[in-house]
């Protein structure tokens, strides 16, 4: 099998509004912190309703996707 595309895998890994929005927090701020917990408080502050029964495993998947991308460190 042969490698992916990374440019395919970035666009896909940006192909869902809750990972855009967690790499818009990052890219705003590279030194915070990417613990799901704050991520999601993060989240939940600029957009209430949107995240409001958002759980934290949620947010993980989230940013494991961009990780694997290699849109976040690891």
């Amino acid at each position: 099998m042969g490698r992916r595309d990374p440019d395919l895998v970035k666009e896909q890994a940006l192909d869902h509004d809750t990972r855009v929005a967690i790499f818009a927090l990052f890219t705003e701020d590279e030194g915070r912190s990417l613990a799901a917990r704050d991520l999601l408080r993060d989240l939940k502050s600029t957009h209430p309703e949107k995240y409001r029964t958002m759980r934290p495993k949620q947010i993980h998947y989230h940013r494991v996707c961009l990780q694997d991308a290699d849109l976040l460190p690891a």
